[in-house]
């Protein structure tokens, strides 16, 4: 997912001005979709590591990636997701980046 978002957003900026209008929608829906998909796994698998590990030196690492994880909120993030997908809605994934 994140290997294909990097792909589809290097073309995209390296296209310019020539992009297609409702490419930078469809770029951006990708982008919010990996970043989405790795923050709800990093969060998983830091509770799942402290769980299992129970040790105290891990602790550190779960605040890190809810501190990472917490500047832009998952579930805004899927609404403007399914806006997208669901209605073709473009300004919906763009309100994602703000």
């Amino acid at each position: 997912m994140v290997d294909r978002a990097t792909e589809v957003m290097a073309r995209a900026l390296s296209t310019g001005t020539h992009l297609d209008p409702e490419k930078p929608a469809a770029v951006a829906a990708l982008v919010v979709t990996a970043e989405t998909v790795t923050s709800k796994a990093a969060l998983h698998v830091t509770a799942r590591v402290l769980e299992l590990a129970d040790a105290s030196g891990l602790d550190r690492f779960w605040p890190n990636a809810r501190v990472l994880t917490a500047h832009r909120p998952v579930a805004h993030c899927l609404r403007s997701i399914g806006e997208h997908y669901l209605n073709g809605s473009q300004r919906a994934v763009a309100a994602a980046f703000l």
